[in-house]
């Protein structure tokens, strides 16, 4: 046998691999990834409300930011919290919170127009 093809004894090629895949801890990973990105869009709104509603319409301003507030952390709380329990009720908030969302967006597009 060539020397370069000489595999070390310790080293037995039925029991390598090349990686190991790790099974999620999560129930539903695709679940946990669709929260984080409302989360993470409705953060970026949130941040960019003050500089898209003019000073002389503060109360929408406060409302629409209220409301995307309450529903980002309804919404995504709730299916955090189901995903990482895996308990079927704990997913009951998220309608609410996304009725808070789209209401928010809503006071948004009506100021906007």
């Amino acid at each position: 046998m060539h020397p370069s093809r000489v595999q070390p004894s310790h080293v037995r090629p039925s029991r390598v691999q090349p990686y190991l895949v790790l099974p999620s801890p999560l129930a539903n990973p695709n679940l946990a990834d669709t929260a984080n990105k409302y989360q993470q869009l409705h953060s970026f709104a949130l941040l960019a409300l003050p500089s898209l509603i003019p000073p002389q319409h503060q109360l929408c301003l406060r409302l629409s930011s209220g409301l995307l507030t309450v529903g980002t952390t309804l919404f995504s709380g709730s299916v955090y919290t189901k995903v990482y329990t895996n308990e079927a009720a704990a997913g009951k908030a998220a309608p609410v919170g996304g009725v808070a969302l789209v209401a928010g967006w809503l006071c948004i597009a009506l100021l906007r127009r």
